[in-house]
């Protein structure tokens, strides 16, 4: 599938649930297999997220690519 993006907030969670990260600030997301951070809770993280104007660009298959970048407001 190709990359896709967006800001619902519902589907960045679920996207992060399904590959069991939790988010952390930056903002980011920690992956079961590095551990090195605090978890931040969804409201503190989403709170980074719109503050910083981002959205949410994915890919929804197995692997865990995402980047936040910039909103194109076009």
């Amino acid at each position: 599938m190709g990359v896709q993006r967006t800001t619902d907030h519902l589907l960045i969670r679920e996207w992060a649930e399904r590959r069991e990260a939790v988010p952390t600030s930056g903002p980011a997301f920690d992956f079961p297999v590095y551990n090195e951070v605090d978890p931040l809770s969804w409201d503190r993280w989403f709170a980074e997220f719109e503050g910083l104007d981002l959205e949410f660009v994915y890919r929804d298959d197995p692997g865990n690519f995402y980047e936040l970048r910039p909103r194109s407001h076009g």
